[in-house]
């Protein structure tokens, strides 16, 4: 049982949310093959990047679409990309979402085809691990949509579900749970993640009960933060035993334990910690959290304070140790997102309003973070790694 959870784990690993995919995450990544650096943006344009065995990352193509291909993922086996297109209304078809194929040789992308996404403003995306269903985030409307992907060519097919709790909603985030039980939503408005079950074949989700000890009704499972944090996105420990929510209005980071509670539909909420340094005057929103490879750290970005947030991790408990928070400037301007390379060397952070893409390498003995390259791409929104 334990081979198989693992193996699920890695599986998952594999599909990669504005992140990073490749082989080797014991820290010893052979520079003898290239990475490719996708970085979406609130313009126009992906921008591509090549990088040797130097650590140099040089621009290869610019990559123009119908606008705002903010967040990037890519399927297990790195030959497909996918993005959502952040348009509120685009030749009537409201917001998008794009497929392009990523050429084995060069990494080039050649445009495959998009979809209408079903909603107003979306904002993310998810493959399941087989890479058949698409599933699709709106913050503008609230909806969550699933698509068919299309085995021959991995293109988007047609849509097979679609559900909208309340445009107040703000769905900003959907994932996978580390051993592909539930589909993971996490909706912002609602100061709420939710999960579902997902039916591959007709793409309905339907949300996870729990019974409760009286056993007269159920209890939909979610993990729920104080009222007013703003939850947005989410990331899982290796081992799925917790995770830990960024809480974007109150720039705090909740932790979890993943334990499938008994007799109620509440994941148990285990700590709280801000994002923010004490006494900070300057208005601030947390953006986006990452957890290195060994589950050592986690970082998280602080738009406004344009900060980077180191956190330590107790590896007993999975909790974050509050005694040891680092703060290293991002670099730029509004830091949006930030990835860690699968190899735990380096993290790349994009700084939205000025700055652009800054690269910074990763003490492994300690989290801190060091400057490294920058590069020029305007409204840089999230970035995305694959090793060739």
């Amino acid at each position: 049982m334990r081979a198989s959870i693992a193996a699920a784990v890695l599986f998952l690993l594999a599909t990669t949310i504005c992140g990073s995919i490749g082989k080797g995450t014991d820290g010893k990544q052979s520079r003898s093959r290239t990475n490719y650096l996708y970085v979406g943006t609130f313009t126009k344009d992906i921008y591509v990047y090549e990088d040797g065995t130097k650590d140099v990352w040089a621009l290869k193509d610019v990559v123009s679409t119908i606008g705002s291909p903010s967040f990037l993922i890519a399927n297990r086996a790195g030959d497909r990309l996918y993005c959502v297109h952040e348009l509120y209304e685009f030749d009537g078809q409201i917001g998008v979402v794009g497929a392009f194929v990523v050429n084995a040789s060069n990494g080039n992308l050649t445009f495959l085809n998009s979809r209408s996404s079903g909603g107003y403003g979306p904002t993310h995306l998810a493959l399941d691990p087989t890479g058949t269903v698409l599933v699709v985030t709106h913050y503008g409307s609230g909806a969550v949509t699933v698509f068919k992907i299309h085995e021959v060519d991995g293109s988007i097919g047609e849509q097979l579900f679609f559900v909208k709790p309340k445009s107040t909603a703000k769905a900003h985030m959907v994932t996978f749970d580390p051993i592909n039980r539930y589909v993971v939503v996490v909706y912002l408005g609602l100061d709420n993640t939710v999960f579902y079950k997902l039916n591959k074949n007709s793409g309905e989700m339907v949300p996870v009960e729990i019974p409760l000890s009286n056993g007269s009704s159920n209890e939909v499972l979610h993990a729920s933060v104080p009222k007013g944090s703003g939850p947005r996105h989410l990331v899982y420990n290796r081992n799925a035993t917790h995770f830990y929510v960024i809480n974007e209005l109150e720039s705090t980071i909740a932790v979890f334990s993943s334990r499938i509670p008994e007799f109620n539909g509440s994941f148990s909420l285990v700590q709280i910690l801000s994002t923010l340094p004490a006494g900070n005057k300057v208005t601030s929103y947390a953006g986006e959290i990452a957890i290195h490879p060994s589950d050592k750290y986690v970082y998280a970005t602080n738009r406004g304070h344009d900060s980077i947030v180191l956190f330590a991790v107790n590896d007993t408990d999975g909790t974050l140790i509050d005694t040891s928070i680092k703060f290293f400037s991002s670099g730029g301007s509004y830091p949006r997102h930030v990835v860690i390379d699968r190899s735990g060397r380096f993290l790349v952070a994009s700084n939205q309003k000025f700055g652009g893409v800054v690269q910074m390498y990763i003490d492994v003995e300690t989290g801190d973070l060091t400057p490294g390259q920058q590069l020029d791409v305007p409204s840089p929104v999230c970035a995305l790694i694959l090793a060739k």
